[in-house]
């Protein structure tokens, strides 16, 4: 009988000690205390949490483009109409970094305008053509969301706020001269290149009466092209397994 209780007790210390190992070992899983896989710049390798560094939180870039500028407006001279001038863009801000999204806050410098068909001033049977070139430094803001799983292609949208710089040229659609503030709405979608590279196209839609004469009213458009390129390390984390 005593030899059958030892038995019995060993049995059930034995088990005890058994179940708070298991205990244990469930803790640190539970804990994210696994090995994991990390990716820093293409470079691969397996760490621990111990290890890891800092989640980013988002990364700064830089970029370039092509753009479409045009103004709309109300009242014109019916001897002048306007057309479509070409220019270009460049930026720099910071994205933050969401699960399935994203929120640049970036300043740039476009270079667009106006062409401005007068009519035949010069009495040789042509019309003749002047430029308005605006240049802006702008603030625009906007909420971007991936789409799909992979996340190779977004959507988005914001707002801007725009100072202009000095005029190149007046024009004599503009003689009053044009208001030194800009802001409006914008439009966006894109893809990714690479891991460090979106190709993403933009459309800016101004709000604000940027003609300073009373008789007309004219409005911002600015289509644009946009190389960006991410500055800083590419990191990505996923348990091992």
């Amino acid at each position: 009988m005593k030899t059958a209780l030892s038995t019995f007790i060993l049995f059930l210390f034995a088990a005890a000690i058994q179940a708070q190992s298991t205990n244990k070992k469930v803790t640190k899983e539970s804990q994210g205390i696994t090995p994991i896989f990390l990716e820093i710049d293409g470079v691969k390798g397996e760490s621990s949490p111990d290890t890891l560094p800092p989640a980013p939180k988002g990364n700064f870039f830089i970029g370039a483009g092509p753009l479409v500028s045009q103004t709309s407006n109300t009242n014109l001279s019916p001897r002048m109409s306007v057309a479509y001038r070409t220019g270009f863009t460049v930026h720099a801000g910071y994205a933050f970094a969401f699960a399935k999204s994203r929120l640049l806050i970036n300043a740039s410098y476009s270079e667009g305008g106006v062409n401005v068909a007068v009519g035949d001033i010069n009495g040789d049977g042509k019309a003749d053509n002047e430029t308005a070139k605006l240049r802006y430094i702008s603030i625009p803001v906007q909420y971007q969301h991936f789409i799909g799983e992979r996340k190779l292609f977004y959507a988005g949208g914001g707002g801007y706020a725009a100072l202009l710089l000095p005029a190149i040229q007046k024009v004599r659609a503009y003689n009053e001269g044009f208001e030194k503030q800009d802001a409006g709405l914008l439009f966006s979608a894109g893809a990714k290149i690479t891991s460090r590279m979106h190709l993403t196209a933009t459309y800016q839609l101004g709000l604000i009466d940027i003609d300073v004469a009373a008789a007309n009213t004219a409005r911002n458009g600015m289509a644009f092209l946009m190389l960006s390129y991410s500055v800083g390390p590419i990191i990505k984390i996923k348990p091992k397994g």
